[in-house]
């Protein structure tokens, strides 16, 4: 049979004028390829999955750190709760990541080492899939530089963070998403097959519930289109039409449910330009990959990239027109592969500010396109393949040793903690929070040890003062320590002295619980009462008042209610009608109890104490808060979240 006499002459192969495969032709080349890729042996893959946990094998043990401690296991309720608590609340805009969290929780409870070897499997993942696109992309050639710049990818230190760092699980999620997304999306232009395309679709919405940076899905695929494929832009938007609806889910998550509202570092307009020179940071992590730590803020290599911030942007601005250049001169996927990078930085390194200014998982889905700019490099020389490869692997070694000896620098929560401070000591927020984290594990050892660091380093700070008697307290003798807790008091109750939020809490909570050691409850309530009232005005300036403070205050003032009723508040003296209205007034402010007829108790206790200068001023609190009543936190969640 001829050729011409197996193809079917209708033109029923025509499909919105689009032509159809016949089915003579499913084993045609391009067919071929793409069956080819999708029966990869699976030795790659768990290669690929072996040389991942061979890299964070140190680093399996290690602890919740950084955002896993507020995120993960101080939320653990809401993962007993079930599995719709636990999407609803720990993290609403990011569904899909949440239920792998709930899983891990239901599989292997609130240990970390269940939650670390996902994400180590799913590094492993993006890797075999980052070595599955290339060879898409080249069309299945140069498999051993292909293969070896995933590797490079997998062991590389400049993925650490985003590893060991379980939380971080959605920037791993949201790329590897983005990869399957685009590779499918690869399959489809080859095949027409809508298969292919729904599961390009699926791998987008999927992305975009783990962390929404896979936002940049249709604009990747559309830059590969123009400037890969050369192809119109009505064209290209014509035929990603059917991705950009889902791109409201984000805008429904942030402006309709206010899921994943941060409050920004900068306004946009600064931030931006600041950005400019951090993307320089991290490409000098990613060639040189040294002093990685976990926090940047007040870095002095932020400061350093702010002096430099001009030269970052005409920097930027060089590297478009080499990549222009590069598209004038053929070399499409060179330009669609630096476009690329960059559109990857947007979402979190662009117009849209967030809390911190820099973290080094904020390159995992860029810096794969960086990589896959390396791979063409490595393409480009071929009379020099051997020797290219050979340095490769070398650079490949190097980076997985690298790699596990910065796990045995971090691979406890404490080491984790001292690593970091050493190398950043600038960033008080984080100090002040692994500083209070240490002593509730009583990790006193480590804390006392940072904690004079830290003074040393900042001689006149309030903040490292207040550890300093926490962490002293535990060497003191009896006597002393009632000093402690007084020096405590005193430094929390000073209106003139400025405490950082950390600080406060975990003063607070220090004295909350000792002083019950020293006192009856009575007094013990009636210290709290004096303690927490007076900084009242504190709570309310900065919008917030900590579960834990409201918690523990609420017991003290209701203990106190009690107390005094049980006296009869006819009998109360001068000293006791005060605190007791005092009392009441906190308990209807702050806690929603209705107390009838308060402002008239108050009145007749002014006419029965006409002198009291403290009464009055007691008063005038009342009746100033009442128009602006405090914005009570829920009270059920707050319970839940004491410790």
């Amino acid at each position: 049979m001829t050729q011409s006499a197996m193809i079917d002459p209708q033109p029923a192969n025509l499909q919105h004028g689009r032509p159809q495969l016949p089915v003579q032709e499913l084993a045609s080349p391009m067919k071929s390829k793409i069956l080819t890729l999708l029966t990869i042996p699976s030795s790659h893959f768990l290669c690929f999955i072996l040389v991942s946990f061979v890299t964070y094998w140190n680093a399996l043990p290690m602890d919740f750190i950084g955002d896993d401690i507020g995120r993960i296991y101080y939320n653990q309720h809401f993962f007993q709760k079930g599995f719709f608590a636990t999407l609803t609340h720990v993290l609403p805009d990011r569904p899909f990541l949440m239920a792998t969290m709930w899983l891990n929780f239901k599989l292997g409870g609130i240990t970390p080492l269940g939650f670390k070897v996902v994400n180590v499997f799913l590094h492993g993942l993006t890797g075999f899939v980052l070595w599955m696109f290339i060879r898409s992309v080249f069309e299945i050639q140069h498999r051993t530089a292909a293969f070896l710049t995933a590797l490079l990818f997998i062991v590389h230190p400049i993925h650490n963070q985003a590893v060991n760092s379980i939380i971080q699980r959605g920037a791993i999620l949201s790329a590897l998403a983005v990869l399957l997304s685009m590779l499918f999306f690869l399959f489809y232009l080859k095949s027409s097959s809508r298969h292919h395309f729904l599961l390009s679709l699926l791998f987008f919405v999927l992305g975009l519930l783990s962390k929404t940076n896979a936002v940049v899905v249709p604009f990747l695929l559309l830059a590969y289109l123009v400037i890969s494929q050369n192809k119109g832009w009505a064209e290209s938007l014509r035929i990603l039409t059917p991705f950009f609806p889902f791109l409201l889910i984000p805008g429904i998550f942030y402006f309709v449910l206010q899921a994943g509202n941060q409050h920004a570092a900068l306004p946009w307009h600064d931030y931006l330009p600041a950005q400019s020179s951090i993307i320089f940071m991290y490409l000098k992590l990613f060639f040189v990959p040294s002093g990685l730590h976990f926090s940047y803020l007040g870095d002095p290599s932020i400061d350093v990239c702010a002096s430099f911030m001009w030269l970052a942007i005409i920097g930027h601005c060089f590297i478009f027109l080499a990549l222009y250049i590069a598209w004038l001169k053929k070399e499409p996927l060179l330009a669609f592969f630096g476009v690329a990078m960059y559109v990857c930085f947007l979402p979190e390194s662009g117009v849209f500010p967030i809390a911190d200014i820099a973290f080094e998982h904020r390159t995992y889905l860029p810096f794969i396109f960086l990589f896959m700019m390396m791979f063409w490099a490595m393409r480009k020389v071929p009379r020099a393949t051997a020797g290219l490869l050979a340095l490769v692997s070398v650079v490949t070694i190097a980076c997985l040793l690298l790699n596990l000896f910065y796990n045995e620098n971090i691979n406890t929560y404490e080491k984790w903690v001292s690593y970091n401070i050493a190398k950043n000591p600038r960033d008080h927020n984080f100090n002040l929070y692994n500083l209070d984290e240490l002593f509730l594990r009583n990790s006193i050892q480590v804390g006392s040890q940072l904690t004079r660091f830290l003074v040393h380093q900042y001689p006149g700070d309030d903040d490292y003062r207040i550890f300093q008697e926490i962490y002293a307290y535990s060497e003191r003798n009896v006597y002393e320590r009632t000093e402690v807790i007084d020096s405590v008091i005193r430094v929390l109750s000073d209106e003139a002295v400025e405490i950082r939020p950390m600080a406060r809490l975990a003063g607070n909570r220090f004295v909350m619980r000792r002083l019950s050691q020293f006192n009856d409850p009575p007094d013990t309530s009636r210290a709290i009462d004096d303690l927490v009232y007076s900084q009242l005005e504190t709570f309310l300036q900065s919008g917030h008042f900590f579960g834990q403070i409201y918690l523990n205050y609420l017991k003290h003032v209701e203990r106190l209610k009690t107390h005094y009723e049980s006296i009869g508040v006819a009998a109360l003296d001068h000293s006791q009608t005060m605190r007791y209205l005092r009392v009441l007034g906190v308990l209807q402010l702050y806690y929603n109890d209705d107390i009838p007829e308060l402002e008239s108790m108050f009145r007749k206790a002014l006419k029965q104490f006409p002198e009291s200068t403290a009464l009055r001023k007691t008063f005038g609190w009342f009746t100033s808060q009442v128009k602006n009543p405090f914005p009570l936190p829920d009270k059920d969640s707050a319970l839940l979240r004491l410790r």
